[in-house]
């Protein structure tokens, strides 16, 4: 779960949820955690951009959950990058397991230990840094229309990827 301050445009991570289970116990879940929240000033974003199916059933059971706008592995990494390079982006120490994510992230490298491009080690296991990434993206488009210039951290962006 990811917040913006308005005034300061600081964006902090200050909740995370990962569990198995069918989507009515995590659309319960999520609606629970922001019980008291305005949820119409609510983005919610999420699931792979192939996976319009299941942001239905999300949406069947309250919570409207819209495609990333972008699905670009790299593109992605480095947004959410520049948003922690420049200090837009704070993880707050309860987030244990997106903190761990971060830190065990790493390319792939091959057997002369060189990374193998476009590879990210054991990925299909870094959920909460996927959804980080599908955030991070929205964060980063929400800043950039307040004005705030992420400007070379982005130009390596053309092809990181």
């Amino acid at each position: 779960f990811i917040t913006i301050n308005p005034k300061t445009w600081q964006t902090y991570v200050w909740r995370t949820y990962h569990q198995s289970g069918p989507v009515h116990e995590h659309t319960k879940a999520a609606l629970e955690i922001l019980k008291g929240f305005d949820l119409s000033k609510i983005v919610f974003v999420g699931g792979a951009p192939s996976e319009d199916a299941l942001r239905e059933q999300w949406a069947a059971n309250g919570v409207p959950v819209q495609k990333p706008i972008e699905a670009d592995l790299w593109g992605g990494i480095n947004r959410v990058y520049a948003l922690i390079k420049t200090n837009k982006l704070k993880v707050f120490a309860n987030c244990l397991a997106l903190i761990k994510q971060i830190v065990d992230y790493s390319r792939k490298l091959d057997l002369s230990g060189d990374p193998v491009p476009g590879e990210i080690l054991n990925k299909s296991t870094f959920h909460l840094l996927d959804a980080l990434r599908y955030g991070g993206i929205e964060v980063m488009m929400i800043l950039q229309g307040a004005g705030i210039d992420f400007g070379r951290l982005l130009k390596s962006d053309q092809r990181a990827a």
